[in-house]
């Protein structure tokens, strides 16, 4: 899965349907958003959710 595949949430708009999802797949939907942000690092993003 890249950036270029994977949509990026957005408010919904005319002719769009939101659609729910399990809480897991939301999580790791997030995670890999926030691994994915250019000029975050592994440390940055673990110190963020309070890993370290």
């Amino acid at each position: 899965m890249t950036n270029s595949t994977s949509p990026i949430p957005h408010p919904v708009a005319g002719g769009d349907y939101l659609v729910s999802v399990p809480i897991q797949t939301a999580l790791k939907a997030a995670l890999y958003l926030g691994i994915s942000e250019p000029g975050i690092t592994s440390l940055q993003l673990a110190h963020t959710l309070q890993l370290e």
